[in-house]
């Protein structure tokens, strides 16, 4: 997949974990990245026929939120 690519070729990323499950109409994607400044990004994205779901959360490495992303219903 390309987005491997991209995160082992990114200067800005030191670290990741990976996890992809792919089924037929759509897929699911975890990754936990260290970027060079030392602050974490966590992205989550599930992809169907009928649905999107996503989450984008950036933070310091002492878990201080810097911007999330996510289209989760407000409550």
């Amino acid at each position: 997949m390309e987005i491997i690519k991209c995160l082992e070729k990114s200067t800005a990323v030191t670290e990741f974990v990976l996890d992809i499950k792919i089924f037929e109409s759509g897929f699911y994607i975890r990754i936990e990245a260290v970027l060079i400044d030392s602050t974490e990004l966590y992205i989550r994205e599930y992809v169907d026929a009928n649905e999107r779901n996503y989450s984008y959360h950036w933070q310091l490495s002492n878990s201080e939120l810097i911007l999330r992303w996510d289209n989760a219903p407000l409550s």
